[in-house]
């Protein structure tokens, strides 16, 4: 059986969550000018931002850099719209899972995170986790991959292959049938691996 934190969904959600935190953190400390203190003013670093750009190899050195197996170029060849690069999410990654997401440079909203993860269970055993998480599942042919599904509409596809597990999942603003774009991009990620 393979170990998740929490479901992908919630993966991408706390993502969004934090970098919006983020933002907030990053403001400078203002001293109260009536206050006089000879005390050092400390200001919380952001450490979301640190952890998002950390070394993979440090966080998660068995695994392959999932920001390797997709890049901006690649991503817009099948989504069809510009990329900012990928980003590690070391907050969601560990010794065994690697997580990567990218976000649109654009207006509009659309986003593809990678997770890696080392096959530890049979493939079966992925799916059934899975449609515990996301509901039905159907097969699909990657090419590349020894086995994958699609669940939600598309928005997410496992594969198995190389020995790991891969989870890619993509959203956007409308929320259709993304089957084949989603397996496009998980065939770019099975061709690095």
């Amino acid at each position: 059986m393979r170990s998740r934190t929490s479901t992908s969904h919630a993966l991408l959600a706390a993502s969004v969550v934090l970098a919006s935190l983020s933002l907030t953190a990053c403001e400078s400390a203002v001293a109260d000018p009536a206050v006089q203190t000879t005390e050092a003013q400390y200001v919380v670093e952001d450490a979301a931002s640190e952890q998002a750009n950390a070394d993979p190899s440090a966080i998660s050195p068995d695994l392959p850099d999932p920001c390797a197996l997709l890049d901006p170029a690649s991503i817009e060849s099948v989504v069809g719209l510009a990329f900012k690069d990928g980003q590690f999410n070391a907050i969601l990654s560990s010794t065994d899972l690697a997580v990567c997401e990218w976000y649109a440079s654009g207006d509009s909203y659309s986003t593809v995170q990678v997770q890696v993860e080392p096959m530890t269970g049979t493939f079966d055993e992925a799916k059934a986790t899975a449609e515990a998480d996301y509901g039905a599942t159907t097969d699909v042919t990657v090419p590349g991959a020894d086995e994958a599904f699609t669940a939600q509409d598309g928005t997410v596809v496992e594969l198995a292959a190389a020995g790991y597990l891969v989870t890619v999942l993509h959203y956007a603003d409308e929320w259709t049938d993304l089957t084949e774009v989603t397996t496009g991009l998980a065939e770019l990620a099975a061709a690095n691996l």
